[in-house]
């Protein structure tokens, strides 16, 4: 029987993600989307700490990063998926080449979107349990909690941080976007050692404080030059804000993980 079309989603009155957009040309795709991993790897590595075996990983290509990139989410309740990215027939113009392209990573990123949801929705769930149980089988309850919390305002601020990279990097002609990188380096890197349980270094507030440094010198940069609209540095602006942002509840994530010792089953 003929294959099944699923179109792809789509939000009635929304445009598609900035990172189903992202040109993969872009370098900024790449650390960009590893912090959409990060993010999502957030709300996946506290299930299992608070008992609940949800989980979700959101590779960083998917969001445009490779063209041959794959979008996974594991975990209970979530979805499996190995899709690469839509070929065109041969012979299509470019324009449906891009097309076709953008349209796969939308569908993708909504997927991997929706089971981050969900990992959230299991780890919220299992706090609860937990806190119906004795006072003497209850472990680790404000670390939960703040890890529930900071997880949850690190994928707000990743949502509102998206279309304003995609900008940002069509943008940024004369002004180099290195301590944007940096930053968002830094929140995969903090998230990656949270999900293994490493303590964060006795120096990461200076680090922190050094990569805010290095944002607001990019957005003065932005400020002086003549090739840069108003709207532009306005963007840049909120930008640097949300990666400032990032910063902190990354930051806030891996200590909380560091410091989370469940007995084993």
């Amino acid at each position: 029987p003929p294959r099944a079309v699923v179109p792809p989603l789509r939000e009635p009155g929304g445009s598609p993600p900035a990172a189903a957009m992202a040109d993969p040309a872009i370098e900024l795709g790449t650390p960009a989307l590893a912090m959409a991993n990060a993010g999502a790897n957030a709300g996946g590595n506290a299930a299992p700490k608070a008992g609940a075996s949800a989980g979700a990983t959101t590779d960083a290509s998917s969001f445009g990063a490779s063209p041959g990139a794959i979008t996974s989410a594991t975990g209970a309740g979530t979805t499996t998926i190995s899709n690469p990215t839509a070929k065109p027939v041969g012979g299509a113009s470019p324009a449906a080449a891009a097309a076709a392209t953008a349209l796969d990573r939308d569908y993708r990123y909504r997927l991997a979107r929706k089971n981050v949801h969900v990992a959230f929705a299991n780890l919220g769930q299992a706090f609860q349990r937990m806190m119906l149980e004795p006072k003497s089988a209850q472990k680790f309850v404000p670390e939960l909690n703040d890890l529930l919390v900071r997880s949850h305002v690190l994928a707000s601020q990743i949502t509102v941080a998206a279309p304003l990279l995609r900008t940002s990097a069509q943008r940024a002609d004369n002004v180099s976007l290195q301590p944007l990188q940096r930053a968002l380096s830094a929140v995969r890197d903090n998230l990656t050692e949270a999900e293994a349980g490493s303590a964060p270094p006795a120096d990461q507030a200076e680090q922190i404080k050094q990569l805010s440094r290095e944002l607001d010198a990019m957005v003065v940069g932005t400020e002086k030059s003549p090739d840069h609209s108003a709207d532009a540095v306005h963007d840049m602006k909120l930008l640097a804000h949300q990666c400032k942002q990032m910063l902190t509840a990354s930051a806030q994530i891996r200590k909380d993980a560091s410091v989370i010792r469940l007995p084993d089953e």
